[in-house]
């Protein structure tokens, strides 16, 4: 796991022709979109999962639909949360100390057996110090959720925050400019 790729990879270390990685549940009643930011994982780099959520047959996203979020590296479940998508999307952030293969699996999707499964590769992060490598898994404890499920983070300004905005364009200012206009009168 030395080569570490530029592009993002399947479980297998093959480039992904389609990103984010496009999947149905084995139910087929949800299409899970999945990418994740950086492109390639990296031990010891905060990684940020992002997922949206579609219906089936229709397409349309599914708001509040809640779900479980599972990672398992090496046959051992390193995470498993709960969550609700927002605005059919839900983002998270996990910091893997481990390298090698990863299987990402959203489960109980909409409070049914729903599910379905994503896999790749996270490779030995080579711009951290050895030295430093012990120190950093005795505070991560094997990995961990940094930011809670349906909470966005990009950094600069929450998706949240830009939905609520979006809102308040759309209905609250031609609301208070019928109200002045009618007051006005």
């Amino acid at each position: 796991l030395n080569n570490i790729p530029e592009y993002p990879v399947d479980g297998m270390g093959n480039k992904l022709s389609r990103f984010p990685v496009h999947t149905l549940t084995n139910d087929e009643k949800y299409d899970i979109d999945m990418g994740w930011s950086p492109r390639v994982l990296k031990t010891h780099d905060p990684s940020t999962f992002l997922i949206d959520f579609f219906e089936m047959p229709s397409n349309r996203k599914s708001h509040l639909l809640p779900f479980d979020f599972v990672i398992i590296q090496n046959n051992k479940t390193l995470e498993r949360t709960s969550g609700i998508s927002q605005v059919g999307a839900a983002t998270l952030q996990y910091t893997f100390s481990e390298p090698g293969p990863v299987t990402i699996r959203i489960e109980n999707v909409g409070n049914n057996p729903s599910h379905t499964i994503f896999d790749t590769i996270v490779y030995q992060n080579p711009d951290i110090p050895s030295s430093s490598l012990a120190s950093d898994d005795a505070k991560m404890q094997h990995g961990g959720i940094t930011s809670p499920v349906g909470e966005y983070s990009t950094g600069l300004i929450s998706t949240i925050f830009l939905v609520q905005l979006t809102y308040v364009i759309i209905f609250a200012i031609p609301a208070a400019v019928v109200v002045i206009i009618l007051l006005y009168k």
